[in-house]
């Protein structure tokens, strides 16, 4: 059983590992699994620029866990699930990190809880050549997540001024 106290001051993050700080003692948490037993006890939020209350401590889809070659549907899905219902609501993921789009999406399909959280996924914009094609890598990414519309849609990988340069052109508009 892991006892919290209500002071935690500090969040350190090693690798997968968390250590959560009080005046008092340090508790070591090994899994990911510990941390979701204890994130709705600090779970705070922060206004993005329209508002929306987003979780601070969001979660990375890049590295579910594997069943074979491929996601383990069910562990990530337990996963994902109870980030939700202890008051995560935000995930990342991105067009490169394999089956990772396609995972969220089956998952938050099947629970119906689209609407409970925001996706942040990635342009691989190194992929695209034209408008077109930019075009056609977003609508790609609407059908992988099942969904209408991504909430926050980032430049993944931005190298240098001319790729950004580029995408302007393109009239890409800083949301």
């Amino acid at each position: 059983m892991i006892k919290i106290n209500k002071n935690i001051t500090q969040i350190l993050y090693i690798c997968t590992i968390v250590i959560l700080c009080d005046k008092n003692n340090i508790l070591l948490l090994k899994s990911y699994y510990d941390i979701l037993k204890i994130w709705r006890y600090f779970m705070q939020y922060r206004k993005d620029k329209y508002g929306k209350d987003i979780s601070i401590l969001g979660y990375g889809c890049m590295r579910f866990s594997k069943k074979g070659n491929s996601i383990n549907l069910e562990k990530a899905e337990e996963e994902i699930m109870n980030a939700i219902n202890n008051g995560g609501n935000y995930f990342d993921t991105a067009y490169i990190y394999p089956g990772s789009e396609e995972a969220l999406g089956k998952i938050l399909e099947k629970n119906k809880v689209r609407d409970k959280i925001y996706i942040a996924t990635k342009l691989p914009q190194y992929l695209i050549k034209s408008k077109a094609s930019l075009d056609k890598y977003f609508d790609e990414q609407l059908k992988r997540l099942k969904t209408d519309h991504i909430d926050y849609y980032l430049m993944h990988m931005l190298t240098d001024i001319a790729a950004w340069e580029k995408l302007k052109n393109w009239e890409l508009k800083n949301g």
